[in-house]
């Protein structure tokens, strides 16, 4: 229910929750000196993985 309301209200900070539980899955790597939240998508059995540079 949180993430729903969220999604709705606040979407910067939904954004950030779904990318933070990504990169501790290990989905997304993160190098260093980015900034900004990027948005993401997902699909159903997908299990690529991204990384994002160090710019």
């Amino acid at each position: 229910m949180l993430d729903t309301a969220l999604r709705l209200f606040v979407p910067e900070v939904y954004r950030l929750r779904v990318f933070r539980k990504l990169v501790e899955s290990g989905r997304v790597e993160v190098g260093a000196h980015t900034y900004g939240t990027p948005e993401v998508r997902l699909f159903e059995h997908d299990d690529t993985r991204i990384r994002i540079g160090r710019y």
